[in-house]
């Protein structure tokens, strides 16, 4: 009796140990599974830490650049203000240059208003010794004239070679005479030396005397001298024309 009670209870006792160590076990193995995760999980936490502790580096590195990227900035700082040093320093020059080149152009506009007047001075003395030479040989052709020493060869080779000289004058560049005064020094040293007036070589005369003195044009020169040469010529021969007629007046009244 006792052995059936005792193994009455033996049976539930055991299938309580047998699912008890069943379950340790089973248990065993999760915890075993767990800690094996848990492992897995400190390994990538230090896997982690190691990487926090290069980013840390990084970060000290990058600091070190950053701070060496501070210092370079500090330095060019330090250059601008030199630079701006620099330039304060070239503007003040550039002001002291600009007072001197005013005081220059002031002193230029002077010494300009003294040329201006030097060369107004010069171009009237120029026109004085212009004229004076062509007048000077406009009194030796009339006293050539008294004398009787210039003759029509003289006076038509003079036509002739202001004829030459005038004929190609629309080719200069630029042209003072006007179109009225080219035909007409054309037309005139183009009659027969006979034809020719007094009047006109004195037209001729004044044409070159301005071409010469006022526009500076040797050509002017030729033609006065010619104009003058050739009107001494006209005088004398109209002196002879003259004289010889008042002859044969006289002669014919006695």
């Amino acid at each position: 009796m006792e052995t059936l009670i005792l193994l009455s209870v033996l049976g539930p006792i055991i299938t309580i140990i047998a699912s008890v160590s069943s379950l340790a076990y089973w248990l065993g193995k999760k915890f075993a599974h767990i800690d094996e995760g848990f492992k897995q999980v400190d390994e990538r936490f230090k896997e982690m830490d190691r990487r926090f502790e290069q980013i840390d580096r990084r970060f000290e590195q990058i600091d070190r650049r950053f701070e060496q990227i501070d210092e370079r900035f500090r330095q060019v700082d330090r250059r601008f203000e030199q630079i701006d040093e620099r330039f304060k320093r070239i503007d003040e020059r550039f002001t002291a240059l600009e007072k001197r080149i005013e005081s220059l152009e002031r002193r230029v506009g002077g010494l300009e208003e003294r040329v201006g007047g030097l060369e107004r001075r010069f171009g009237n003395f120029t026109q004085a010794i212009t004229r004076a030479s062509i007048e000077a040989h406009s009194v030796i052709a009339d006293f050539l004239s008294i004398k009787d020493i210039v003759t029509s060869k003289e006076a038509e080779f003079l036509k002739k070679r202001i004829k030459g000289i005038f004929e190609v004058y629309t080719a200069a560049i630029p042209n003072p005479l006007t179109k009225e005064e080219l035909e007409f020094i054309l037309k005139v040293f183009s009659k027969p030396l006979d034809e020719i007036t007094i009047e006109e070589m004195d037209r001729a005369y004044e044409i070159g005397k301005r071409l010469f003195s006022e526009d500076f044009d040797e050509r002017g020169f030729i033609l006065a001298v010619g104009a003058a040469y050739i009107r001494a010529y006209l005088r004398s021969k109209k002196y002879k024309e003259e004289r010889k007629a008042q002859r044969q007046q006289s002669q014919q009244e006695t």
